[in-house]
């Protein structure tokens, strides 16, 4: 049990209405999102104090560590605070008997929040939600209307907490009762992602996709929707939270590849894993927008975390997504080089509560891919391997 030492309340704290009912879809996820057992525990949000042990402990850990920013973002039944800092630091969960039944509290010892968190709210999620200093640091604490699965987890680069709530965690559908599909074009708004020497933009390849690709899914008789539908920005915090609060069966995050070497090409998809291969840690390092060595320190975070269950699901997913994209591009296209299925640290597949994969199109720095992505032949036979990956999950090929 921590003791509670804070005095001083800086920010707020509000009284708030009850919400529930079914998954909001995609127009009613607000901009906090989510990793069950910890990724299954990652991804339902339990984790034991050993776990918290190994995840709470950052290297180089500073005194007088800024907050720079709290955000939020929630749907009906998933919400994620995130707190981003300039420095690692660590933190703690205290024991619900010191607060609470359902209370949960985040302390960090050694911050100094800069930000103004008044206006902030947890709607239908909290009747209680502050922030508290005093002589000690800084503490999170939320009371919720009703029992919450809670995970509390870090991403390294920048260094940002985030605290994960579900108001409930339905169990995944799996072959023909999959029902709705959750699209995730990278990139967007003021972030073009990787750009190619003729000057295509990875964010508008991966748009495009994504719009192929969902009408092909509405005449299977799935609901469908996007993270994002047209050019605007959307945080990888954020992304998997609409996944989940759309409670979607699957997600599919489409991206284009890049390399320093012109000559590197080919179709390749990753999962999410514990892997610290250094090629597979470059590519999550550019998607994650951070560096090579906060994408292996990613790994090595979930590495304390068991994944069995979702990570096999995943496996599968990406799987067929190879070997069906490959194929309906060999229909047109010769010579397209299959990549195969890897592992890596992406920030935007922890906290999904669903099978999920980002599937890199091509490489975007290679000149002859670069022209393929520009057509439209192409991007519809990346559409067609989409969809009939989705298509052979769901026949349980």
């Amino acid at each position: 049990m921590i003791r509670l030492f804070f005095g001083t309340i800086v920010a707020l704290a509000l009284v708030l209405g009850c919400g529930g009912g079914e998954s909001a879809p995609l127009a009613e996820a607000k901009p906090v999102a989510s990793p069950e057992t910890a990724a299954e525990e990652a991804v339902s949000g339990r984790v034991t104090s050993d776990a918290l042990a190994n995840l709470n402990a950052p290297t180089a850990v500073k005194a007088g560590v800024q907050a720079l920013r709290i955000e939020h973002f929630q749907g009906a039944d998933h919400a994620r605070v995130v707190i981003h800092f300039n420095a690692p630091i660590q933190y703690r969960v205290s024991d619900e008997s010191a607060l609470g039944k359902g209370a949960i509290a985040v302390d960090f010892p050694r911050a100094i929040p800069t930000f103004d968190a008044r206006g902030l709210v947890l709607e239908g999620f909290a009747r209680r939600f502050s922030i508290e200093t005093g002589p000690g640091g800084m503490r999170v604490l939320i009371e919720p209307h009703s029992k919450l699965q809670q995970h509390v987890f870090h991403l390294p680069d920048p260094f940002r907490v985030v605290i994960d709530l579900a108001r409930r965690v339905s169990a995944p559908r799996t072959g023909r009762q999959l029902q709705r599909v959750m699209l995730d074009p990278g990139h967007g708004g003021h972030d073009p992602g990787a750009v190619g020497a003729a000057g295509l933009r990875e964010k508008d390849v991966a748009l495009e996709v994504a719009h192929r690709v969902a009408p092909l899914l509405s005449r299977q008789g799935l609901s469908v929707s996007l993270t994002r539908d047209d050019d605007r920005f959307v945080t990888l915090e954020e992304r998997t939270l609409r996944a989940n609060a759309f409670n979607a069966d699957l997600f599919i995050s489409i991206h284009c590849n890049a390399s320093e070497s012109r000559g590197q090409h080919g179709v390749e998809t990753y999962v999410l894993d514990t892997s610290r291969d250094s090629v597979a840690n470059l590519v999550a390092a550019r998607e994650n927008a951070s560096s090579a060595a906060a994408s292996a320190e990613l790994g090595g975070i979930l590495s304390s975390m068991r994944m069995a269950d979702q990570s096999q699901r995943s496996v599968r997913l990406a799987k067929l997504l190879q070997r069906s994209a490959v194929a309906a591009l060999g229909l047109d296209y010769a010579h397209v080089r299959d990549g195969g299925v890897k592992p890596a640290a992406f920030n935007v597949l922890v906290g999904a509560r669903m099978p999920s994969v980002l599937f890199e199109t091509s490489y975007i720095s290679n000149p002859l891919e670069e022209g393929w992505l520009a057509s439209d032949r192409y991007r519809t036979r990346l559409a067609d391997g989409i969809a009939n990956a989705v298509r052979a999950y769901r026949e349980g090929r």
